[in-house]
C-alpha cells in the first residue's frame, strides 16, 4: 500500500515539477501579441526612453507620445507608447508589475497606466488564451478579492467561477508551448509611423485593404452616435459621499497604492488616467478622490473636456479618432504641467 501511494505521488508530482519549470521558461506575454511586439521593440532601444505608457486600445489609440513629447519638450519627457488593445485590469497590472520588476532603478521617470474597473470576462472568451495566460495565484487572489469587495455590482457574481476558470486554463494548457518553437518578428506597422508605439484607427483603417473592421466600426458610429451621449452623461455624474463609499473597491485601491509604492522604489512616478467615453465611472470616480493627487489624471469629464465627446473628435462609440487623440494628448500634457512641471 505504501509502494502504491509513493508510485501516485510521484505520478503526480513529477509532471507537476515539469510544467512548473516549463511554465516558468515561456515568455510571460506569450499571448498578447500587441504587447509582446511592442515590449520586444522597446527593450532594444530603452536606453531613447524615461516614460512609457500601460493600458487598452484606450491609450494605445489616443496618447500620442511625439505630441505629449513636443508639448513637454522642456522638461525632456521621451515616451514609448505599450498599450497594446483588449489589455484590461488586472492584465495591464500583470503587464506593468512585471515590466519594472526587470527594469533598473532610475532608468524611468513616469509610467502610465490605464484605469479600469475588472474585466468582465464572456463565456466566448473564456478559453482563449489572452482571458488567462496572466492569470497566476496573486492575480486570481486579486480578482476574487475585488469581486467580493464589488457588493455594488451584481454583473461580478458570475465572474467568480470565470476567473477560477481563467486560472485552472493557464496551468493546464499545453497549447502555450508552441511559443517555444514560434518566432515572433517585430511588425514595425503595429508601432506607428514613429515607431513609438502609438497607431491612431483612422491609419490602420486606411492601412488594412477593403472593407474592414476597422471602417465597419466607423461607419456604424457614425449612423447612429446615441451611444456617445449616453456615455457623455454618465461623465458629468456627481457622487455623493455615500456613493463613494458604496463603490469604492477596496481590493482595487489597495493594489494602486501599492504598484504606486513599488513604482517610487524604481525612482519611477505612476499616474493611473481615466479617459473618456467609458460606460460608467463610479468606481473610477471613487477611486480618484481616494489617490493622491499626482498619482491620477482625469480627463473624462465632458463638462471640461466637452470636445473629446463631439462626432468631429470620434472614431466609434469607445474611441477617438486622430484629431480627437490630439486633443487627449493635449489635454494629458497640461496635467502633467500641472501637477510635475
Amino acid at each position: 500500500m505504501t509502494k502504491f501511494i509513493k508510485n501516485v505521488l510521484l505520478f503526480i508530482i513529477i509532471p507537476l515539477i515539469i510544467v512548473i519549470i516549463l511554465n516558468s521558461l515561456i515568455n510571460p506575454y506569450y499571448a498578447n501579441d500587441y504587447y509582446n511586439t511592442k515590449y520586444k521593440y522597446y527593450i532594444k532601444n530603452k536606453e531613447k526612453y524615461n516614460t512609457v505608457v500601460f493600458g487598452s486600445s484606450r491609450l494605445y489609440r489616443q496618447f500620442i507620445p511625439s505630441q505629449f513629447d513636443c508639448y513637454l519638450s522642456e522638461f525632456n519627457t521621451s515616451t514609448f507608447n505599450l498599450a497594446a488593445p483588449h489589455t484590461f485590469n488586472p492584465e495591464v497590472y500583470y503587464l506593468y508589475e512585471k515590466f519594472i520588476s526587470k527594469m533598473d532603478s532610475n532608468s524611468l521617470r513616469f509610467a502610465f497606466i490605464e484605469l479600469q474597473p475588472l474585466n468582465y470576462i464572456s463565456d466566448l472568451n473564456i478559453k482563449s488564451s489572452e482571458s488567462y495566460y496572466w492569470c497566476n495565484l496573486k492575480y486570481l487572489r486579486f480578482s476574487l478579492c475585488y469581486i467580493f469587495n464589488a457588493n455594488y455590482l451584481n454583473v461580478y457574481k458570475d465572474q467568480l467561477s470565470a476567473y477560477l476558470k481563467s486560472f485552472l486554463f493557464r496551468f493546464t494548457d499545453i497549447s502555450k508551448y508552441k511559443y517555444f518553437f514560434l518566432k515572433n518578428n517585430i511588425n514595425n506597422t503595429i508601432l506607428g509611423n514613429n515607431l513609438d508605439g502609438y497607431y491612431s484607427l483612422d491609419q490602420q483603417s486606411i492601412d488594412v485593404d477593403g472593407e474592414n473592421e476597422f471602417k465597419k466600426r466607423k461607419n456604424s458610429f457614425l449612423n447612429d452616435t446615441t451611444v456617445t451621449q449616453q456615455r457623455l452623461y454618465k461623465s458629468v455624474e456627481i457622487l455623493s459621499e455615500n456613493l463613494i463609499q458604496k463603490y469604492l473597491n477596496k481590493t482595487h485601491l489597495h493594489k494602486l497604492l501599492k504598484i504606486i509604492e513599488e513604482s517610487k522604489k524604481k525612482g519611477i512616478n505612476v499616474i493611473f488616467i481615466i479617459p473618456p467615453k467609458l460606460d460608467d465611472y463610479k468606481e473610477l470616480y471613487a477611486l480618484k478622490i481616494s489617490l493622491p493627487n499626482r498619482n491620477i489624471i482625469d480627463i473624462s469629464n465632458a463638462n471640461i473636456y466637452p470636445l473629446l465627446y463631439q462626432t468631429e473628435y470620434t472614431f466609434d462609440e469607445g474611441h477617438l479618432n486622430f484629431k480627437g487623440a490630439e486633443l487627449f494628448t493635449t489635454y494629458l500634457a497640461n496635467e502633467m504641467n500641472e501637477k510635475y512641471f
